[in-house]
């Protein structure tokens, strides 16, 4: 059963109140998983008095996802929550809120879980996954893997995509990341029929 963190418990206490809207956490439990809420809960700060904090640059069906995936349900069991869908704001949390384990674990699915090897997943969220792992400082192979992913798909797409979804400086910095990952057809000489024995000035090998 899904746990309603709308709701205070005996153990749910500690309120995060983002964009005028409240959810309840058991303090102790995400200061065990974060040092983030380790400080912001347990320290000499005012949110530990006033036993509440406010949330900036957090969104609050973000922030409740990322509870779904961190903390057990009602059955003390954890359900696999990691969606194509939900994984680009899990990675920005799990940075952002210091949710060490959450980022092994995406950075595990980025990886080698055949989730986003899904012909379903949109190449938007494909792209979305990798900006956001590139800006979390994910290790290379994560990043490798999904550039790798998107090399599959269209390049004018992912392009234009990026441009997109992200500011322009940022943007050249992942365009110049895919680049190599898409087939490039290889030049021949001038005036020479296309072959393998030809000499050619760039060959792209995958």
């Amino acid at each position: 059963m899904v746990i309603d963190f709308t709701t205070p418990t005996p153990l749910r206490q500690f309120q995060l109140e983002i964009d005028g809207q409240v959810l309840y956490v058991n303090a102790h439990y995400l200061a065990e998983i974060s040092p983030y809420f380790e400080a912001l809960c347990f320290a000499n700060f005012r949110e530990h008095e006033d036993n509440k904090v406010e949330l900036e640059d957090v969104d609050f069906e973000d922030m409740l996802e990322v509870l779904r995936v961190v903390c057990p349900d009602e059955n003390y069991e954890f359900e696999q929550r990691i969606t194509a869908q939900n994984i680009p704001s899990l990675i920005y949390l799990s940075s952002r809120l210091l949710l060490q384990n959450l980022r092994r674990d995406l950075e595990a699915t980025l990886q080698s879980n055949p989730l986003l090897d899904d012909p379903d997943v949109s190449t938007q969220s494909l792209v979305l996954i990798l900006g956001e792992a590139v800006l979390a400082e994910f290790s290379e192979m994560s990043i490798s893997q999904m550039c790798r992913k998107l090399g599959k798909r269209s390049k004018e797409e992912a392009f234009k995509l990026v441009e997109t979804l992200f500011p322009p400086a940022f943007a050249v910095q992942l365009t110049e990341r895919l680049q190599s990952y898409y087939y490039q057809q290889p030049m021949c000489q001038k005036e020479t029929p296309h072959n393998w024995n030809d000499s050619v000035y760039m060959r792209l090998f995958f």
